[in-house]
């Protein structure tokens, strides 16, 4: 009686007790109650296409808003402002749980907006990240500097009007201090590339420099590069550096885990627990961000094979039958259960597969009848052009023999 138990108490240990520390940790979580997806608006450079390695984690659901005045016309600018933020404080709170500014200028939202951005992290359990650029922080070149902004009074640093680095590179390396932070500790930092330029700023009392520059063209080492606090009800992120393909092209470009960086920053702030297993994390996100290409390739076939005439019908509903599996490995993935995760995903790269097989076969099929028309209409319009052909210049049956004549002498 005492041994089943006690192998009970083991089973509710393995299964129990891991949910409840996880709905723990996720109750301080802002995000969609229905969904479980932290709701993010990434303001600024949405040109590039940093956000779309944010978009392909199941955690986060990004908005991208046009807001830089370096890439963007300002009537653009305020066209998608109206189209796509909340008008008021209370939209703004109810439908908004991170906050990206990235390379963001300050012009572009009004006195109003910026104490929105304030308050939701100070009173609604926000989390907000500003990473770097001529448009960020202290502003450089056309920028316009955060300084002395609704803003600033969150972030973890002071703004230093007009600084940013000379774009000497640099390497962003683990500051001392912070060595045993779960974010630090989730990545592999010696393969790390160097940035090419970043903002300069001071770190506020109370706040943690999560990485600092060493080396190579910085005269001073030791610089902030992240820096992160928990302020209010919420938490603020401040990347010191550009992460898109500017002042950070060889880490956007040439780091593996650029994706991981970029995600995990965005659970740092909004409160989910940092997963700690780096590479297989690392390929069940390559996974799930490779179902986009996938999916996209089917259609194309079987949008191609229906052009012509081929019945596609089963294979559409197959497609349907593999987006509510996509459904399932989302749902494992926002339960950290990553090995589930990656069997479901395995069984959707089977069924693409198998799609693409069956749409190549279906397509063949059709170009079969289209090939035998047009070797039936070629075929035909020789033969009609070789009958007229022989006709008119090896039987001359329309021909007639032409009489002699001659001019007579006058």
């Amino acid at each position: 009686m005492q041994r089943r138990f006690l192998v009970l108490a083991c089973v509710i240990s393995l299964t129990v007790v891991p949910q409840i520390m996880f709905a723990a940790a996720m109750g301080q979580v802002k995000m969609d109650p229905e969904t479980r997806r932290v709701r993010t608006y990434y303001l600024g450079d949405s040109d590039t296409l940093t956000w779309r390695h944010l978009a392909d984690d199941p955690f986060l659901e990004i908005t991208p808003v046009p807001a830089a005045i370096g890439l963007f016309p300002m009537e653009y600018i305020r066209r998608h402002m109206r189209l796509y933020l909340p008008r008021n404080l209370r939209d703004y709170v109810m439908s908004v749980d991170l906050l990206i500014l990235s390379d963001s200028d300050r012009s572009v939202f009004t006195a109003n907006q910026q104490m929105w951005f304030k308050e939701g992290v100070l009173e609604s359990g926000q989390g907000l990240i500003m990473a770097g650029g001529f448009e960020s922080f202290g502003g450089s070149g056309w920028g316009n500097t955060w300084k002395g902004s609704s803003v600033e009074d969150v972030l973890p640093v002071w703004c230093l009007n007009f600084q940013a680095w000379d774009l000497n590179p640099f390497l962003a390396r683990p500051a001392v201090d912070a060595s045993e932070n779960p974010f630090i500790t989730s990545l592999e930092w010696d393969t790390m590339p160097p940035f090419q330029g970043m903002n300069k700023v001071d770190p506020k009392i109370g706040s943690v420099t999560l990485l600092e520059a060493r080396g190579l063209g910085l005269k001073v080492n030791g610089e902030p590069v992240l820096v992160y606090w928990e302020t209010g009800e919420g938490a603020v992120l401040g990347h010191m550096p550009d992460w898109t393909p500017a002042w950070g092209t060889e880490v956007y470009e040439n780091w593996k885990y650029y994706p991981d960086y970029m995600v995990n920053m965005a659970y740092l702030v909004s409160g989910i627990p940092v997963p700690q297993d780096l590479e297989l994390v690392h390929f069940v996100r390559t996974e799930l961000a490779s179902y986009t290409a996938q999916r996209g390739v089917a259609i194309s076939m079987l949008e191609f094979g229906d052009k012509f005439g081929a019945n596609v019908m089963s294979l559409e509903e197959t497609l349907g039958d593999i987006e509510g599996m996509k459904s399932e490995a989302d749902q494992y993935y926002l339960d950290q259960n990553y090995d589930d995760a990656l069997r479901v995903m395995a069984d959707i790269s089977e069924e693409f597969e198998r799609i693409s097989s069956e749409a190549i076969k279906l397509k063949n099929q059709a170009l079969f009848w289209v090939y035998v028309v047009e070797y039936l209409a070629v075929s035909g319009t020789s033969l009609a052009c070789g009958f007229a052909l022989w006709t008119l210049m090896v039987r001359r049956r329309v021909y007639r023999e032409v009489k002699t004549t001659r001019l007579r002498p006058g």
